[in-house]
């Protein structure tokens, strides 16, 4: 039986990564997918006049600070190459760490810009970026311009989980692995977990998958490689 693809992420985002992954696995991959986050823009005031450079942790705070403000042009430090992506598409110089919290810490050292730097991001954080980046003193100015609702699962996705039917499904941070984890914690259908690193595993809190892969480097495509291999190791 063919594992279906169960995306929680949020539904933009979900279906980019449907495609993706249906690209590299072939068209009749199956796919429910499930947001257990909706992002909510906080309408915080942002002002760039006395910013050099913006931190970005994520595409919905490069998407975020984009609407708030005309970013043209601005210094962006992303955490990763979609982020990055997402800052390039909104006129931002984006440039990426290619990775983790901690690559964008070292790389923001590395590179040390003058001035004031704006760290935009939601209200769920990790990783410790600010403070890390303020104790190496770097003055930097924080700004929350979105919010991550917790969503219940889709009946659909909730009938998935109490089949039998296998289940492979991403996970890209420990927030959603924690709701995934809860609102599951009774399923039935065989899991394998695909986790974006040790941490996401680590939060992980539903039953014992009975495979849990974890991501050789924090990003979409590193998620995308290890599915590749948990499709091809169930069809072997």
């Amino acid at each position: 039986m063919t594992p279906t693809l169960l995306l929680t992420r949020p539904q933009a985002q979900s279906e980019r990564f449907a495609t993706e992954a249906r690209a590299r696995l072939g068209a009749e991959v199956p796919v429910v997918i499930s947001p257990v986050l909706q992002i909510e823009p906080t309408g915080a005031a942002v002002s760039l006049k006395a910013i050099a450079a913006v931190i970005l942790t994520s595409e919905n705070g490069a998407r975020a600070l984009a609407e708030a403000a005309d970013v043209s042009g601005l210094t962006a430090y992303c955490v990763g190459d979609r982020t990055a992506a997402t800052a390039d598409a909104a006129g931002m110089t984006a440039i990426s760490a290619g990775g983790s919290a901690d690559d964008l810490v070292t790389l923001i050292r590395a590179e040390a810009p003058q001035g004031r730097l704006l760290f935009a991001h939601g209200a769920e954080t990790r990783g410790e970026v600010r403070e890390r980046l303020t104790a190496a003193g770097f003055d930097i100015e924080d700004v929350t311009l979105y919010r991550q609702l917790r969503q219940p699962l889709t009946p659909k996705a909730q009938a998935l989980l109490a089949s039998d039917t296998p289940v492979i499904a991403p996970l890209f941070s420990p927030r959603s692995a924690r709701i995934l984890g809860d609102a599951g914690a009774s399923a039935s259908a065989p899991l394998t977990l695909i986790a974006l690193s040790q941490a996401v595993a680590e939060a992980w809190t539903g039953p014992t998958p009975a495979r849990l892969l974890v991501a050789e480097k924090p990003e979409a495509a590193g998620i995308l490689g290890k599915l590749s291999e948990a499709y091809g190791t169930r069809r072997a």
